[in-house]
């Protein structure tokens, strides 16, 4: 039947009904192209808002000044920002899938302190504060705050824990300058009341002591007498040492070149039997301006800590070595650093070394107050007291002090 109609159609109507149809296809094919354009326009589009999106929670996490740490189920690092890679003083390129207690610490296994694999298992941010090591500082410390934070999948299984870390270096080290400026003052409000309730009857027993070692001939008595006046001598010295730091008041200030101070105090201290067997070695920079300060106050001080170097090479076998340098630091003023070879200090031990009393030398060889007493002396002249130390390894105490154009009167 559809053979008999097309019989009838004419050539004409044939060209007008393929024209139709390729109109309908071409004006098909044209929507369809329109249509296309428009989905690959909006699907462009997206892609642009999310490679914006993209770098722009990239430069927030590059930009911001601690550091952000993304970590797998292995401890590995997947993604670290600029300034945890300017922290640790690794590339970019050396930390990517490195494992993080390596990274930190130069471990070989986990940490023991580490949160990182229970924040995996409870899906729970967690706080640590923690000392690290700084590889690009050749194994410097300094101390973090670290933050975890899980990142869920769509079933709620933790696969990433980020971890903020933000360095508090300079944040600890401020707050053990604010306890000591504390204790400072407590105990200078004491000191004179402590001087006159304990220096007026000790003048008196060590009197009365004088008297009975003149008086008695028995020399049971006298070497008992001995004892008991190098007991007051000692209870003497603690007090002095006491009130010593709170007399800044008294201070007199005046222009002295830092090397001749060092050459002095090596001078005095050479004849100190602690130093015997010791090699005492200056490297003084040359050039150095004057700086204003109290002469007598650094020589106390430098005595003191070449005496504790000196009791903790001795405490050490081997040959003893201290090392006193001096030099120009622009940004802070004068830097004189004191290095030895000794038995070094703990970090525990450091962190107590310069509050009173404390002393790691063996009972009846210090009263502990030397460091702390410097410490003051050091405080009030305007300049700071660091000791770097590792156990076994030696320390070095470095006094800084300022420029005169530094001191504000």
């Amino acid at each position: 039947m559809l053979f008999n109609m097309l019989k009838h159609i004419t050539f004409l109507q044939y060209e007008s009904f393929l024209l139709l149809l390729l109109t309908l296809f071409v004006f098909l094919t044209a929507i369809a192209f329109f249509m296309i354009r428009k989905v690959k326009r909006e699907h462009l589009k997206k892609i642009d808002e999310i490679r914006e999106t993209r770098d722009f929670l990239n430069r927030i996490m590059m930009s911001m000044q601690e550091g952000i740490l993304v970590l797998d189920k292995d401890y590995r690092v997947v993604m670290v920002n600029d300034y945890l890679l300017k922290l640790t003083g690794l590339s970019r390129e050396e930390m990517k899938g490195m494992l993080c207690y390596t990274a930190f610490h130069g471990l070989e296994k986990e940490c023991a302190e580490c949160n990182l694999e229970e924040t995996f298992k409870t899906g729970l941010s967690s706080t640590v504060v923690r000392r690290c090591r700084n590889k690009k500082k050749g194994g410097d410390f300094f101390d973090v705050e670290v933050y975890y934070h899980p990142v869920f999948d769509k079933e709620g299984n933790v696969i990433y824990v980020i971890e903020s870390v933000k360095d508090i270096s300079e944040r600890l080290k401020y707050e053990e300058e604010l306890s000591r400026s504390k204790k400072l003052a407590a105990v200078g409000t004491l000191a004179a009341g402590v001087a006159h309730e304990i220096g007026n009857p000790l003048a008196s027993i060590s009197s009365l002591a004088e008297t009975i070692g003149r008086k008695s001939s028995e020399q049971y008595i006298k070497e008992e007498i001995n004892v008991m006046a190098s007991h007051i001598e000692r209870i003497s010295k603690i007090v002095r040492d006491l009130v010593d730091f709170s007399r800044h008041t008294n201070y007199e200030f005046n222009k002295v070149q830092i090397n001749d101070v060092v050459r002095d105090t090596v001078r005095l201290c050479k004849y100190d039997k602690k130093l015997e067997g010791i090699n005492v070695v200056t490297e003084l920079a040359e050039g150095l301006s004057e700086a204003r300060t109290v002469k007598e106050k650094l020589i106390q001080v430098f005595m003191n800590i070449i005496w504790n170097a000196a009791d903790a090479v001795n405490g050490k076998n081997g040959k003893g070595n201290i090392l006193i340098t001096t030099a120009m630091d622009n940004s802070k003023g004068f830097k004189i650093t004191f290095s030895d070879n000794g038995m070094g200090i703990s970090n525990e031990e450091m962190s107590k070394i310069f509050e009173p009393f404390y002393s790691t030398k063996s009972s009846g060889k210090g009263t502990g107050l030397g460091l702390f007493v410097s410490y003051g002396i050091i405080k009030n002249l305007g300049g700071s007291i660091e000791v770097e130390s590792q156990k076994g390894e030696g320390s070095k105490f470095t006094v800084t002090l300022p420029a005169e154009d530094r001191i504000h009167a």
